[in-house]
């Protein structure tokens, strides 16, 4: 059942209403949920667009954003953050990107972290970091790509 709005994303669902709630609060959100048949784990969708909004630090309700920490999310769509200053620490845990991740010419003050995460494509061409990039345990079939990158902490792949 939507719950919210916001310009350019539309209705937001209760999954991504989760999320933004949690990020606002500064806690991490956990996307994992228990599924009513066979009792196994699945992971909420949220779409790629929201992941966007809240990693360049907006959020619907205007509040000041600490970080993004998502786990167990599904995340629907390309995540474009190309050329887009990130300017908060990002984590995403045991998450699914169903689509490409494209972080090329971004630049982030922050660490950005992808961790036990499934990851189709990473491209991160002249990326800009002053923190640490952390890639650990990720299934990416595709490319990871760091052409150009400059990353003044650690890179841990």
């Amino acid at each position: 059942m939507p719950v919210a709005s916001y310009p350019n994303l539309g209705t937001f669902s209760e999954a991504e209403q989760q999320l933004i709630n949690e990020v606002g609060k500064g806690a991490e959100a956990d996307l994992h949920q228990t599924q009513s048949l066979g009792g196994g784990e699945g992971r909420q969708a949220v779409s790629a667009g929201v992941i966007r909004m809240l990693c360049l630090g907006q959020h619907p309700e205007g509040r000041q954003l600490g970080h993004v920490r998502v786990i167990g999310a599904q995340i629907k769509g390309p995540l474009h953050v190309a050329r887009a200053y990130l300017p908060i620490p990002l984590r995403f845990t045991s998450c699914t990107f169903e689509e490409a991740l494209d972080l090329s010419d971004a630049r982030a003050s922050q660490p950005i972290e992808f961790i036990d995460c499934d990851l189709p494509l990473l491209t991160a061409h002249r990326l800009e970091s002053r923190a640490d990039v952390v890639i650990e345990r990720v299934r990416l079939p595709g490319t990871l790509a760091l052409a150009g990158a400059e990353i003044a902490g650690d890179l841990r792949v």
